[in-house]
């Protein structure tokens, strides 16, 4: 068995170390103040400088991965060392790749100035492509017909002409100023509307049932303090908890019983009490109380039928409850 250390990219412990940073950030920090997506795109100058003739960038995922891997350097270096979003105090990213080859990189950016609404549009900005950049290059020739790339197998839409272009994108612009407005104005009413009731179902939540394992302390203090005044709280038994002292009370008895037995064989042992049979004992012990949890009386008798059914044997039946249990 070979077992990769975390200096391993894309090793199960490099993926767990990563986890366990993402969630102390989140926990000491809070959320993410920024969630990038860093894409890579086959058009690079830098990947297409780099093939050979006749070569695609499909052909080359060395190419694609070391490019990407530059670019992704070079963009963390702009936001943590050049702080063009602000002070950076941690930050956190992985790597995936797309079904058609690319690579693309997910961000979490935490700052020590937080970003308040009316810096948003500072920092994110969305607008319809230029009519003079088009999004199809290499997709549509001169003189407008599809080539056979994906986009012209998939006959996707062309680019809007560009009296369009300057009507929807004034359209578009529109309308985020205006959300923006709304938003920053109608926050603060929206919190204290979500706040208060919040407020108001919890001040109407009632705890009344307690659940505990067997005999407990918690559960006399809780009834002696009277949260509720002279409302009862009810005791609910655990079975799981019940069934799991059962096991191991079963496995200290199997471990600590040294002495030999009447036949010169120990307590364990193949054939004996081994604890592949004790964990079948706590099954069978926890699904008796669960199917006669309304009656005592098919409960005992279920338990007690588990106990004389482990105990026979082809020469000896013992099965004196098993006709109590319900089928």
């Amino acid at each position: 068995m070979v077992i990769l250390p975390a200096t391993f990219t894309g090793s199960t412990r490099r993926l767990h170390e990563y986890a366990q940073d993402a969630m102390t950030y989140v926990r000491n920090y809070g959320h993410p103040d920024l969630f990038i997506t860093f894409t890579c795109h086959r058009k690079w100058d830098e990947i297409k400088e780099l093939l050979l003739p006749g070569q695609s960038p499909v052909d080359r995922h060395d190419i694609i991965a070391h490019v990407f891997k530059q670019k992704l350097k070079s963009l963390m270096d702009f936001i943590v060392k050049h702080h063009v979003f602000g002070e950076t105090r941690c930050w956190i990213y992985s790597i995936e790749w797309q079904i058609r080859g690319l690579p693309h990189s997910h961000i979490l950016v935490w700052l020590f100035n937080k970003i308040t609404p009316d810096k948003i549009d500072e920092i994110i900005s969305a607008e319809i492509p230029d009519i003079n950049i088009s999004v199809h290059e290499g997709c549509i020739d001169a003189d407008g017909a599809e080539q056979e790339t994906f986009c012209g197998v998939m006959d996707l839409p062309k680019p809007v002409a560009k009296s369009s272009y300057i009507i929807i994108n004034k359209t578009v612009h529109a309308a985020c100023t205006t959300v923006q407005k709304i938003s920053v104005e109608s926050a603060a009413a929206l919190e204290y509307e979500q706040s208060k009731e919040i407020e108001d179902q919890l001040s109407s939540t009632r705890y009344t049932g307690f659940v505990g394992d067997g005999d407990t302390n918690t559960y006399k203090k809780v009834c002696d303090s009277k949260p509720y005044g002279e409302k009862l709280i009810e005791k609910l038994e655990c079975v799981g908890h019940v069934q799991k002292r059962v096991g191991t009370r079963l496995r200290n008895l199997k471990n600590n019983t040294k002495e030999m037995l009447p036949d010169g064989k120990r307590l364990g042992g193949k054939g004996r009490l081994t604890d592949a049979s004790i964990d079948k004992l706590q099954s069978y012990y926890g699904n008796a109380i669960r199917e006669n949890k309304n009656d005592i009386v098919k409960m005992r008798a279920a338990v007690w039928a588990v106990f004389f059914y482990k105990g026979s044997s082809d020469e000896k039946h013992v099965h004196n409850f098993c006709k109590d249990i319900p089928v």
